[in-house]
């Protein structure tokens, strides 16, 4: 009997602590504000590392092939918008839609890329949003969903589904094809089993590139889209 007892309080502390990790991570993403000693809007301005670039690639190679007839790119979660800037230099006339839940970084890329569409929306606004007035072709979630517990990173994927044919997501990877998500406490970040949900969303043709630069949080880049868009490279 006390060894159940010592079993249950060990999954009742591994449960709070996955409620209190993942409030912390997101409640610091989306109220985190510039200081001295953490300029986070530069930081993630001038990141144009390796898997920052392969995710550019990546868009440019799906947006100029003809066969998939995209004009247009949503970023859930863009922060301030670096795969924008490097993504418009290529492809200046796409149209692009940015979601971004904190206040300083939306500010911050409305005054660096006025072209953009900018939505200031946190998971919970961004699914009762109505966006039916754009046409929307792809959408990106570049190291977004780790920190997000399960029912809210379903929740968004369910709406994008609606939205377009193609999705992108940078994440971690280790669990695509599980039956529920695992929480990772070392470092803090969930896997998810995107593959199992975007399956029962429609989106059946798949393709999984590695990052150069892989992390537990970004280990691949997921490439999904529906039946009816037969084409992606």
């Amino acid at each position: 009997m006390v060894f159940k007892n010592i079993k249950l309080l060990v999954k009742k502390s591994d449960w709070l602590s996955e409620i209190w990790l993942s409030y912390k991570i997101r409640k610091a993403w989306m109220t985190r504000k510039s200081t001295k000693d953490d300029d986070h809007l530069l930081l993630y301005w001038d990141d144009e590392g390796e898997n920052r670039q392969k995710i550019v690639d990546i868009l440019a190679n799906i947006l100029t092939d003809k066969d998939n007839q995209c004009e247009s790119i949503m970023d859930f979660g863009c922060h301030v918008g670096t795969t924008f800037k490097l993504l418009s230099k290529k492809l200046p006339n796409i149209k692009m839609y940015a979601v971004e839940p904190n206040i300083e970084a939306c500010d911050f890329l409305v005054q660096k890329l006025p072209l953009v569409n900018v939505y200031q929306l946190d998971d919970s606004k961004f699914i009762n949003e109505d966006f039916s007035e754009h046409k929307i072709d792809i959408c990106l979630i570049n190291s977004v969903f780790y920190s997000m517990k399960s029912y809210r990173v379903f929740s968004v994927l369910k709406k994008i589904s609606k939205m377009c044919n193609i999705i992108v997501i940078a994440d971690s990877m280790s669990n695509l094809n599980g039956s529920k998500t695992i929480f990772n406490s070392e470092p803090v970040y969930f896997s998810h089993p995107y593959i199992t949900w975007l399956n029962t969303l429609g989106f059946t043709q798949i393709d999984l590139i590695p990052a150069p630069t892989p992390t537990p949080q970004l280990e691949a880049f997921l490439i999904v889209r529906t039946i009816s868009n037969e084409k992606i490279k």
